[in-house]
């Protein structure tokens, strides 16, 4: 049900509107009216609304204007302009603005003219719900913010759960400086304040004047003062993924401990699967995504680190070999802040926690595991496997053949090269460190095997993916 606010200082404009039109047949229902666009600012700024109609012209703060401070925040709000017939310059004016259609006051009683501007107005609620790009997120799809050209600028990015909540924050910060330059970016409002060489740009100092209990829901990300507006935008917005609710978080640089967690994690889950204490590896994940809070790593960086990580352990323990990914993907797709990130990497290990405790009793899944805990012997053999479960061979053989059409040597060597890739991906070693973490007791096997799966030697991988500085000597 989509919520109406009707604005105009005519009481029987309102009454025509409220008592002749049946809301609910278009999925509406009139939540507020008020006789003025200043009251209606200050329902806007505590209520969700979905759609406005206001009258044009008011006393004090007129519709357009209302407008245009509103829609700056809160672009998904539909606006429908109430106006007179000698208003078609305003009405001009508030199209500009962002205003979705108008209608003559002279033809609210005309029903035909109502029903089409209702329906008009649901069609594009629809087409925002279930049309709206899943990409439009400004720190996957890269941050460029149009601002006029200034010596100094510095950004402030503003998250909510709901955009209304934005628009008191943001209205409290224009009245401490007129001048401050306003952006919709995705899920996020920038802020941004722009001034020449003697004065430099100072969010950190407004911010500081605003009573705490204005940012209540509100993420709150600010960026380094910078010549480029681009730079402190996009700072601003990784402070604002990162930041709880009523925080505000600076921008700065620290010494790097991420990339080393993610590298020992990621390590230990390609060479022993991390199986052995889900416990203990969501412990390490926690640690991971700590240090990436601490150091404001990249939000769209760290979610496809976090992706990698879980889509590689989910594969390596559930059946279907595409499962895990398919699953990670979902997990990735729609984190909005970090507060959602953790509580998905939390759903996901007490997923794996469960279905180890379930699934992962069967034959299959006990082989799969065996075989990561144990793939780096060079001597590993399917009556290796079999006296240790305490079954027949051809009873291992038949499990992994319906599972996925693969033979026992075949299954091995692919999870051995496998895990080549991710230490030749993930460190420094040389081709003979790798050859040996990998099970092989001969190079010149690894490297066959090797160049036959992946279509080019481990020396030339591993250029391909270090770069090709590496001298051949060091490999």
């Amino acid at each position: 049900m989509l919520n109406v606010l009707i604005l105009d200082d005519e009481p029987l404009l309102i009454e025509t509107l409220t008592s002749t039109i049946d809301w609910r047949a278009y999925g509406m229902r009139v939540a507020h009216c008020s006789s003025s666009a200043d009251a209606g600012l200050e329902y806007l700024k505590e209520n969700p609304v979905d759609v406005v109609f206001t009258d044009i012209k008011m006393p004090g703060l007129g519709g357009v204007e209302l407008l245009r401070r509103v829609h700056e925040v809160c672009i998904h709000t539909t606006f429908v302009m109430l106006s007179a017939w000698s208003d078609f310059a305003l009405v001009r004016e508030s199209f500009q603005y962002g205003a979705t259609d108008y209608i003559q006051k002279i033809d609210l009683d005309n029903a035909g003219l109502m029903d089409e501007l209702l329906r008009r107005v649901q069609e594009r609620h629809r087409k925002y719900i279930y049309e709206t790009p899943a990409d439009h997120d400004p720190l996957k799809s890269g941050l460029t913010v149009p601002v006029e050209p200034a010596a100094f600028c510095q950004a402030a990015a503003l998250g909510a759960r709901q955009e209304y909540q934005l628009l008191g924050p943001v209205e409290e910060l224009r009245k401490l400086r007129p001048d401050l330059q306003v952006r919709h970016v995705g899920g996020l409002v920038l802020a941004v304040l722009a001034s020449g060489e003697r004065e430099r740009a100072d969010l950190d100092g407004v911010l500081r004047q605003i009573p705490a209990g204005q940012f209540r829901f509100v993420r709150l990300g600010l960026g380094a003062r910078s010549t480029s507006a681009d730079e402190s935008c996009r700072q601003a917005a990784i402070a604002a993924f990162y930041a709880a609710d009523a925080e505000t978080l600076r921008y700065e640089t620290t010494p790097s401990r991420y990339q080393e967690l993610l590298r020992q994690v990621t390590l230990s889950v390609w060479e022993s699967g991390g199986i052995e204490n889900i416990t203990e590896l969501m412990a390490r994940i926690g640690e991971i995504l700590a240090a990436a809070r601490a150091e404001l790593v990249p939000p769209q960086a760290l979610c496809e680190d976090i992706y990698k990580l879980f889509g590689t352990l989910v594969t390596d323990l559930m059946q279907a070999p595409q499962d895990g990914y398919q699953v990670a993907a979902d997990f990735a797709g729609g984190i909005r802040d970090f507060a959602e990130l953790q509580n998905a990497v939390r759903n996901l290990g007490g997923a794996l926690q469960n279905w180890l405790q379930t699934s992962g009793s069967s034959l299959l899944q006990q082989t799969k595991r065996y075989v990561l805990g144990h793939f780096s012997e060079p001597e590993l053999s399917l009556g290796d496997v079999a006296r240790a479960l305490g079954v027949s061979s051809r009873y291992i053989s038949s499990e992994l053949y319906a599972w996925g059409k693969v033979h026992f040597k075949q299954y091995l060597n692919e999870l051995r090269i496998k895990k080549a890739i991710a230490l030749m991906e993930n460190t420094t070693l040389r081709v003979s460190e790798i050859c040996e973490r990998s099970g092989y007791a001969s190079s010149e096997h690894f490297s066959r095997v090797f160049s036959r799966q992946v279509g080019m030697s481990p020396i030339l991988y591993i250029k391909k993916v270090r770069g090709n500085a590496e001298r051949e000597e060091d490999l």
